[in-house]
């Protein structure tokens, strides 16, 4: 990515007939708090497993143990934001399920007691390449360019960086996520987290900060934009860093 200029491949589905097991999982060490040594475990869980409408359970048994999950939406595949930045950004191919679905899903597999039960696992979900909604503000439509270009707001400022969670800025965000998702009559997504999770919070984030071209980096390079939001959030549900 950072020599050759070149974008990851898709992560391979599991396949129990192929012998092709889940890719593992990156480990990362925080030190030591509380007298014991507390360590970060990733897990990428291929959006082709969750899009089955038969799920092998056994093959998600770790996600029973998991202090947190991140779900990333594509804005593309929610259908009102396809929609939308149809004028402005080429579709793009194998978008796959629609969130909807792969949420649902997702839910079956968190729950630890009756169906009937709302998850208790903080769930952050992502309205992932944040830089194509972004793309919003150049179409003909002064409504539109109005929310994007808006000083002061969330969209347009990246905190994550300092120290702490900076609790003011995270409840602005999920209001104006909130607001976005409802412009774009996307509430079904909504109305799935409030009635299936008892913790969730919604986020906006780009891993390059700017779409691809050919499938290779923008020539403005690598720009993450708000990645580490999700992160420092579970990690203060998990008491792991400073309420205050």
């Amino acid at each position: 990515m950072f020599n050759g200029r070149h974008l990851f491949a898709s992560t391979p589905a599991a396949r129990r007939e192929a012998n092709r097991s889940l890719p593992p999982p990156l480990i990362f060490r925080m030190g030591r708090a509380d007298g014991r040594m507390h360590r970060i475990v990733i897990r990428d869980l291929p959006g082709e497993n969750l899009e089955r409408r038969s799920l092998d359970a056994d093959l998600f048994g770790f996600l029973g143990r998991a202090d947190g999950v991140v779900f990333l939406i594509d804005p593309f595949q929610v259908r009102s934001i396809r929609e939308m930045l149809s004028d402005v950004l080429p579709e793009p191919e194998d978008l796959g399920a629609e969130a909807q679905f792969v949420l649902d899903n997702l839910t079956r597999l968190l729950r630890r007691t009756t169906p009937t039960d709302r998850v208790d696992v903080p769930v952050a979900v992502l309205l992932s390449k944040f830089d194509a909604m972004q793309e919003l503000r150049h179409i003909d439509d002064t409504f539109w360019r109005s929310i994007f270009d808006l000083p002061g707001s969330a969209f347009q400022r990246d905190p994550s960086l300092d120290p702490g969670f900076d609790t003011d800025d995270s409840d602005l965000l999920q209001a104006e996520v909130r607001s976005l998702l409802h412009l774009l009559h996307a509430d079904d997504l909504l109305i799935q987290l409030e009635s299936g999770y008892c913790n969730s919070r919604l986020f906006v984030t780009s891993a390059l900060g700017n779409a691809p071209r050919a499938g290779a980096l923008h020539a403005n390079g690598i720009a993450p934009f708000r990645v580490l939001d999700p992160v420092k959030w579970i990690l203060r549900e998990t008491r792991l860093l400073d309420r205050s």
